[in-house]
């Protein structure tokens, strides 16, 4: 006769293996805040305006796709422009890719790379111009390398290497708002799934 039959010994054992994966599914949910998509005030607390080295801004954060970044500044006093490289580099103002002057400008980046400028005269002279590298998203932890150096003179001069999603004249939306996927819970709830299996599916024993 056939008769299923648990796992005896190694029962006690499997709950607890099932107990520690349950455990790392929530350290891993957890860590996850980290990998979400983050927001960036151009500027942090002085925002878009001239006299500002905003290279040395950009250089401090790595922007990875899925993140926004803000432009706060004085309506009528400044604008944001998209560009290419050629009119970044010698601040032209003559063929903008995108524009918006509504005094606080939200962009969503997608992985490439981006020229932003003041349109209004001399500004872009001034400083007020940004370059922004953009890398994939991640689905592991943190920022590793500083982005956003000026482009070398020797470069293409097209412009940005991906499509962007274009500038939105409202508020930026939450950093908590757009969560990058991830892998690593998926891959823990499917091993807790196989263990489980494989610690309380019966076992068929021959009598």
């Amino acid at each position: 006769m056939i008769v299923p039959e648990m796992l005896g010994g190694g029962e006690r054992d499997c709950k607890l293996l099932l107990l520690a994966a349950a455990v790392l599914v929530g350290i891993i949910s957890s860590l996850q805040v980290a990998v979400r998509a983050e927001v960036y005030n151009v500027g942090d607390g002085g925002g878009w305006t001239t006299d500002t080295n905003y290279t040395q801004w950009a250089a401090q954060y790595t922007f990875r796709e899925g993140d926004t970044i803000v432009f706060l500044y004085s309506r009528g006093s400044h604008d944001v422009l998209r560009v290419n490289q050629r009119d970044f580099l010698t601040c032209s103002a003559s063929t903008p890719i995108e524009t918006d002057a509504s005094g606080e400008t939200a962009f969503q980046l997608r992985a490439g790379g981006y020229y932003f400028i003041c349109g209004f005269p001399e500004h872009c002279r001034s400083q007020q111009r940004v370059y922004v590298k953009v890398l994939p998203a991640v689905t592991t932890l943190p920022h590793q390398t500083a982005g956003g150096n000026l482009p070398a003179y020797t470069q293409s001069a097209e412009g940005p290497t991906s499509a962007a999603t274009g500038m939105v004249p409202t508020a930026a939306p939450s950093a908590a708002a757009r969560p990058r996927l991830s892998t690593h819970s998926l891959i823990v709830l499917i091993l807790t799934a196989m263990l489980s299996l494989t610690c309380f599916a019966p076992r068929l024993k021959s009598v």
